[in-house]
């Protein structure tokens, strides 16, 4: 039931915004090539926190990250807004049970039920 009550979140999105929905986790990805599409992508985190107001879903602040893919050596650094604080960006994450940094290395699991996390990681960004 409750997957019925979250399935609409990933069409409020604009179409530079990709959505991946796993359980009661979402992952927004976008390109930002240019100013605008810093403000698409805030624009689009703006409508996420409309659809949980209005459905009274309590976001997880403290779980929020940006996380930056870039061949830069030095990410650049980008400034987005949730509710009423800026989001951390950070320089690797753990995702499912996989740790995977700004360059997309990740680390390899070490146990058999961490390639199971690993192959439904690698078919969610697909």
């Amino acid at each position: 039931m409750f997957l019925l009550y979250i399935n609409d979140v990933t069409y409020i999105f604009s179409i530079t915004c990709a959505s991946r929905l796993y359980a009661d986790d979402i992952k927004l990805y976008s390109v930002l090539d240019n100013p605008l599409d810093y403000s698409d992508l805030q624009s689009n985190l703006n409508k996420l926190e409309q659809w949980s107001d209005r459905w009274q879903l309590n976001i997880s602040y403290k779980k929020c990250n940006v996380l930056c893919l870039s061949n830069q050596k030095k990410s650049p650094q980008i400034d987005l807004v949730l509710g009423d604080s800026m989001i951390p960006q950070v320089d690797s994450v753990r995702d499912l049970g996989v740790m995977m940094d700004n360059r997309l290395d990740y680390s390899l699991p070490a146990t058999p039920n961490d390639f199971a996390s690993l192959g439904c990681f690698r078919r969610m960004l697909q």
